[in-house]
């Protein structure tokens, strides 16, 4: 069973999400959830950004908050699952004979796949495009 990961600051309890390199903050149920590879690669790229917002003299010392950004393990049950996951995944294993449970569980994991795909997207992927497309409108 696949290990699933956060990107979390303790102190703000603030979540992170990457998504073409663009970081986000997020509340938990709408931040990404990755394998362990992106969400180090997530939390790498997330500290690299705290720490020169740090350095930077532009931003007033009151600003300034300690970084305490860490992987945050979760389970499958925390995994947001999107429409198109609905729509793609949840009524074919469905139609396949999986039960619920196994069903939902299959549709989770999935979902993490595709967060996994964004972290770093090409826009001449046809399916990346559109998506990114979508996003922007």
């Amino acid at each position: 069973m696949m290990k699933l990961y956060m990107v979390w600051d303790e102190i703000s309890n603030v979540y992170f999400s990457e998504v073409a390199g663009v970081t986000r903050e997020e509340n938990k149920d709408n931040a990404y959830i990755y394998d362990k590879k992106h969400a180090t690669q997530v939390l790498q790229d997330m500290l690299k950004v705290k720490r020169a917002i740090m350095k930077s003299p532009e931003v007033p010392e009151c600003m300034k908050m300690p970084v305490n950004i860490m992987l945050k393990e979760v389970s499958v049950d925390d995994v947001p699952i999107s429409d198109y996951c609905i729509n793609k995944t949840w009524t074919d294993k469905i139609r396949h004979g999986y039960p619920f449970m196994d069903a939902l569980r299959l549709c989770k994991y999935e979902q993490v796949r595709r967060f996994n795909d964004y972290v770093r997207f090409n826009t001449n992927t046809p399916s990346h495009n559109y998506r990114y497309i979508r996003e922007t409108f």
